[in-house]
């Protein structure tokens, strides 16, 4: 049930061009990510990429029960 933001590689490509241009992003870590309607849980995105090749009703067993790393980001000030 872990929390997954997901974000295109184009937006990523504007990302770092911009922080090169503006000085203000200079020496900071800025997250990005691609907003409320790219946020998932990882059982989500899972199902989803199983579904595509034709697996399906995946088993709780199938998932692991310990936290992750993985977050929806506060993208405001980048």
């Amino acid at each position: 049930d872990n929390p997954m933001e997901l974000v295109h590689g184009e937006d990523v490509a504007t990302a770092v061009t911009r922080a090169l241009e503006v000085s203000a992003a200079h020496r900071k870590i800025l997250p990005i990510g691609g907003g409320p309607s790219c946020r998932l849980r990882q059982r989500e995105l899972l199902e989803l990429t199983f579904g595509v090749l034709g697996i399906r009703d995946l088993p709780a067993s199938a998932f692991g029960s310990g936290s992750y790393y993985t977050c929806w980001l506060d993208t405001e000030e980048a």
